[in-house]
């Protein structure tokens, strides 16, 4: 229902791929609509879209954003091919521990058919437990898949948080 803004007005936002399981292990609540499903990640499936709670109020002030689509790439001039939001979640720091997060961010179900992966999992036990099972399990899947950069989210925040300790420690 927007008109298409000039290129200094276009809405914005960093675009994620993501499985179904995504917002359960990362902690990210859902305010409106749904979740993901399987068939979301068919490759021939409609794309549709969760966004944060910021794009969604920067967007569609007005009113409830699930079911709303948007321009994305070619296909967003085609109502039957347009992106859909289906929900909306609750904002999530993905740019740094001490940026309030101005960017909106839009959740893309991921196809399967692409290359490239990212994983993350939640656990109570020790990486040095599960890693070991993962890698199997990975390797059972692709035993030529490269796995690399496997930390916990902690060692991940410790790293975001490196500038800041090393300030502090100089003063």
């Amino acid at each position: 229902g927007m008109t298409l803004g000039s290129d200094s007005t276009h809405p914005t936002a960093i675009v994620f791929g993501v499985s179904p399981e995504y917002f359960a292990t990362m902690g990210i609540r859902l305010l409106a609509g749904r979740n993901f499903n399987a068939d979301d990640q068919r490759p021939d499936a409609r794309r549709v879209f969760i966004i944060d709670r910021m794009f969604a109020e920067r967007n569609f002030p007005d009113g409830n954003a699930v079911g709303q689509m948007f321009s994305f790439g070619p296909d967003g001039q085609n109502p039957d091919k347009a992106p859909l939001i289906v929900g909306v979640v609750d904002v999530a720091r993905v740019a740094g521990l001490e940026k309030g997060g101005d960017q909106s961010i839009a959740y893309m179900a991921m196809d399967t058919a692409r290359g490239g992966l990212s994983m993350q999992f939640r656990t109570q036990r020790k990486l040095e437990e599960v890693l070991p099972q993962i890698r199997a399990k990975l390797r059972a899947v692709d035993p030529a898949l490269p796995i690399y950069g496997d930390r916990t989210f902690r060692d991940l925040l410790d790293d975001r948080g490196a500038n800041r300790r090393g300030v502090m420690w100089l003063l």
